[in-house]
């Protein structure tokens, strides 16, 4: 849910990737990327080709339903890249130049925590086996924002990608944010001086050819209870001129988030489920455990501090019926170092060590997505070398060009609902109206705004909403003396404009209120 109030456009000048100062012209547009995974990628289990989901996860993670046979993921990422085009190109003719933030480091251990959690869930929860996103579907969405030549792309190496988001927005006055995250919410402005975060942060956004890119605040514009309140001054970091290059990013990640933790200065390799056959054939990353050490083996020519890596990741313990994490200390080999030189050389391999049969599409892309990554990391340089390998792997034909042409809209299939106070639209998305069904709600029919919540007192919202409803009846407190509401009340305070139908009582003889009876006396 979320309502509308998108910033006016921009006569600033077009974007060109050359001239840096141009670049910069135009506001800026962080967009929490994974936050839309959901929204640019086609999903099997999504009731509406571009449904909105919010339940993807840091890591691309999540998922309600296995793939169908019809399903074909690879042409999935196809559309979400020609999406992503279409996206980056309606912010453009709004004024604004988009920076896709995406998470591609270490994360705290509460984090690490839930992550680990979710990941069992997927092995042993209510909806084991149910996996439905496509490995690595997260590199391959930040492939396509770099490709759309228009877009920048942050991978925060060991930055909290929130943190980066807010305080990029608290350094740029007129920047603004697209994320459905309510921890952005927590974060206090580094000066009392500046707008208010809340009212440069929105949670969804519709596109189409008529009206173009509209975006949505959500309709609750605070933290979740209990989340601690976060400070931008805090922050110690600062943010690169260029972004990209600096400290805190890394401009091509390592596609397989083989990180560094700088505390120890270990590396470490922390990954979850590949795909929903884990239980009964194994989880790729053990299969696939020589080749990665191979691949090991070649960074260990590029980077001279780079010796052992410490592995984890959950396979299944058929014996006891529960969820075992595999921690292990890796060691390069360059053995099947020549299987690295290409990704369908590296996809064949993968096809001798994986026991399960190629007859499963999700297992068979998963191959071809882990076989794309390490041969891209090993040898191609790797974020901008994924989907090309990917297509390679999968013997499809060469990547296309991106060509937002193709896409009509996204995130249709929603509905817009009216403030109650201020009359703006309010939009429901295609998630949050499933919800209300599986719940068994009513969808309301009016609604009041994160806006107005915000700045207006409950009330004044209540008198506001109540002062706002005709035809209001008379108030029959009122027309006694004894309204004790006042201006507050629901009900007219005005004489009735039709003549007062005659008082039975008053015919009686018998009317006890005298002159402050509500019907005739005449």
């Amino acid at each position: 849910m979320a309502s509308s109030d998108s910033p006016p456009p921009s006569q600033s000048q077009s974007q060109s990737r050359s001239h840096p100062s141009q670049r910069h012209s135009q506001r800026l547009l962080l967009v929490d990327a994974l936050n839309f995974l959901c929204v640019f990628l086609p999903l099997p289990s999504r009731s509406h080709p571009s449904s909105v989901s919010g339940g993807c996860g840091p890591l691309g993670d999540g998922g309600a339903s296995s793939f169908p046979q019809a399903y074909d993921a690879f042409s999935s990422i196809l559309t979400m890249r020609d999406r992503v085009s279409f996206f980056v190109d309606a912010a453009s003719d709004i004024g604004y130049r988009v920076v896709a933030i995406i998470d591609a480091g270490t994360r705290t251990e509460e984090a690490n925590e839930k992550w680990r959690k979710r990941r069992e869930a997927e092995l042993a929860g209510p909806n084991k086996n149910q996996r439905d996103m496509p490995l690595f579907a997260d590199m391959a969405l930040a492939e396509a924002f770099m490709d759309t030549k228009k877009a920048d792309v942050l991978l925060p190496e060991r930055e909290d990608a929130d943190d980066v988001l807010m305080k990029l927005l608290d350094e740029n006055e007129d920047a603004t944010v697209l994320s459905g995250d309510r921890d952005c919410f927590r974060y206090i402005p580094s000066s009392s001086t500046k707008t208010p975060l809340w009212r440069r942060v929105f949670a969804t956004f519709t596109l189409n050819r008529n009206d173009g890119l509209k975006l949505f605040r959500g309709q609750n514009l605070s933290p979740q209870p209990g989340v601690q309140p976060r400070a931008i001054a805090e922050l110690s970091w600062n943010t690169p001129e260029e972004f990209g290059c600096g400290k805190f990013f890394v401009s091509a990640a390592d596609l397989c988030k083989v990180m560094r933790n700088q505390d120890e200065g270990k590396w470490f390799y922390l990954r979850g489920v590949t795909d929903k056959w884990v239980r009964q054939y194994g989880n790729l990353h053990a299969i696939t455990a020589p080749l990665r050490r191979a691949m090991y083996a070649l960074k260990a020519e590029r980077l001279e501090d780079f010796d052992t890596v410490e592995e984890e990741y959950p396979q299944w313990d058929e014996t006891n019926e529960c969820v075992v994490w595999t921690k292990l200390t890796a060691f390069p080999d360059a053995t099947h170092a020549d299987d690295l030189q290409d990704s369908k050389a590296c996809f064949h391999a993968i096809e001798q060590l994986d026991p399960a049969p190629s007859s499963l599409p999700e297992r068979v892309f998963a191959r071809a997505a882990l076989a794309a990554a390490y041969t891209a990391d090993a040898v191609a340089g790797g974020l901008g070398a994924f989907t090309t390998m990917l297509a390679e792997a999968l013997d499809r034909a060469p990547l296309p060009a991106m060509d937002p042409r193709r896409v009509s809209s996204i995130n249709e299939g929603g509905k817009h609902i009216t403030c109650k106070v201020c009359h703006n639209s309010v939009y429901f998305t295609t998630s949050t109206l499933q919800f209300f069904r599986e719940k068994g709600y009513h969808v309301p029919r009016s609604v009041v705004c994160g806006e107005c919540k915000m700045t207006t007192t409950p009330s004044t919202t209540k008198t506001t909403q109540q002062n706002n409803r005709e035809p209001k009846g008379a108030c029959r407190f009122w027309l006694k003396g004894n309204c004790r509401s006042g201006d507050a009340c629901r009900f007219s305070h005005a004489a009735p404009q039709s003549p007062k139908p005659a008082c039975h009582f008053w015919l009686r003889g018998d009317c006890r209120n005298g002159d402050a009876c509500r019907f005739s006396h005449a």
